[in-house]
């Protein structure tokens, strides 16, 4: 299948080129400069969740990023972005970002962004290491290598994405081969885990697909999409999702949502896939300085050892986060992340999706679901000032395996611009759980200030 789906994208790649461009050379630049101050506690910085090494930290860190897109001729473009000299200060420079071009690289530059597009009126090709998302952001959110190819259909865009997630230890294929201790997987139960290593054998490619139709309408966007893990080594772990997604107006409400399914196994293990979520948003400027607006998450859990809750098929630039911070910062925290730690099955990749175990759509870590949603409200003070504010709650939806009862969130931003492209920001988080146990519920907090400027 990913052979195929991979000639089929070639073939509609070189039909749709055409017309020779006219030269035009531009190079424009921008970028950013943060530096940062956090303080936290019970939390480990990303999300919530005891750290037992430093379970209070505060620290400075900081980020110098610059972007660029080089036009050689009309319609063709180059783009790359980098962050430099990023990390906490006196503690070294952070080299271990997922998607960097290369973990040997310098901790003083970390790429993440180098690609280049054809843009043409029936179709435009993006080619290398970029981001790629759609609807929500929740069915597939990543920085990837791969191509991606939009075929305008006016008013319908058809997309055709495919990535090349993982070579398997060699671009040779038939070459490819994993240690004999290291881990392929874990068989788990209820109430403990089996791990199962391996003998030398094949590991092969691991591929993504995806597959998007959107639709626009001078009243309503809609759009259907798919999105498959393809792994060909003896794990055999290819999840699946189908998504559908839109927004409109109805009178002064703003409405956006998402319904997402997943499907598949892990072969090896016997393990099944599953997942049913769904996200609603509703908003309205109730003045001219102040909208305000809430969200309805639901997903189902189960209640079945063999069945695991999958709440993504890629899911690295976290994108979608509304029980995390609204407002300027751009930094994301996820205050469900790791509640209970998953209980016996914390960290394991059968125990959710990301890679820690608990999140928004599996708020117990044991493929719990989530019944939740979440208040909120954008607030101009003045035309320098701007504040917003949050407040979530979120419960399993299926409790047969986790001691975490419900969790309730509240965050508040402050945004004050200083000159022009200059901000001066703070934040502030608390995260409460409730277990039904005796597990230790103190909540999370976390303060989070930074300068920044944007050219």
């Amino acid at each position: 299948m990913k052979k195929m789906f991979t000639i089929v994208l070639a073939l509609a790649v070189i039909c749709f080129m055409a017309a020779p461009s006219l030269a035009s050379d531009q190079l424009a630049l921008s970028g950013q400069m943060r530096v940062q101050y956090h303080a936290h506690d019970n939390t480990n910085g990303s999300y919530y969740g005891w750290n037992p090494s430093a379970g209070d930290d505060s620290y400075f860190k900081q980020r110098f990023r610059l972007g660029g897109v080089f036009t050689p001729a009309e319609g063709i473009s180059t783009h790359f972005r980098v962050d430099l000299a990023e990390g906490v200060w006196g503690d070294g420079f952070n080299g271990s970002r997922q998607g960097w071009a290369s973990s040997t690289e310098s901790t003083e530059i970390g790429v993440d962004n180098a690609y280049l597009q054809v843009d043409k009126e029936l179709w435009n090709l993006k080619a290398g290491q970029f981001w790629n998302g759609h609807g929500s952001y929740m069915l597939w959110d990543e920085l990837s290598t791969g191509i991606q190819l939009n075929i305008k259909l006016n008013p319908v865009t058809v997309t055709l994405h495919y990535a090349k997630m993982d070579e398997g230890g060699s671009v040779t294929d038939e070459a490819d081969g994993i240690a004999g201790t290291s881990t392929l997987y874990y068989d788990c139960d209820a109430e403990d885990c089996t791990v199962i290593t391996t003998s030398p054998s094949s590991s092969q490619d691991t591929d993504f697909i995806g597959v998007v139709l959107d639709y626009a309408h001078e009243s309503f966007t809609l759009g259907i999409m798919y999105a498959q893990l393809l792994d060909d080594g003896p794990m055999d772990d290819s999840p699946y999702g189908i998504g559908i997604y839109g927004n409109t107006k109805l009178g002064p409400v703003n409405f956006s949502g998402e319904l997402d399914f997943f499907g598949g196994e892990i072969a090896a293990s016997n393990i099944d896939y599953i997942g049913t979520q769904f996200y609603l948003d509703a908003n309205m400027q109730v003045l001219d300085n102040l909208l305000i607006g809430g969200q309805f998450l639901y997903a189902l859990g189960t209640d079945d050892e063999m069945d695991k809750q999958r709440t993504a098929i890629l899911q690295g630039d976290e994108g979608f986060n509304p029980f995390g911070w609204r407002g300027p910062f751009g930094y994301s925290y996820y205050p469900m992340g790791s509640a209970y730690g998953g209980g016996d099955n914390a960290n394991l990749p059968n125990g959710g999706y990301p890679a820690y175990s608990a999140s928004m759509w599996d708020v117990g870590g044991e493929s719990t679901g989530v019944v939740g949603g979440t208040i909120y409200a954008d607030w101009q003070i003045i035309e320098s000032l701007q504040a917003t504010a949050n407040l979530g709650y979120a419960t399993p939806q299926e409790d047969s395996f986790t001691h975490v009862d419900s969790f309730l969130t509240f965050g508040v931003t402050l945004d004050y611009r200083l000159a022009a492209n200059t901000s001066l920001q703070g934040g502030y988080f608390i995260s409460s759980p409730d277990f039904d146990d005796d597990t230790d519920d103190d909540a999370a907090t976390y303060f989070l200030s930074q300068l920044q400027v944007n050219f």
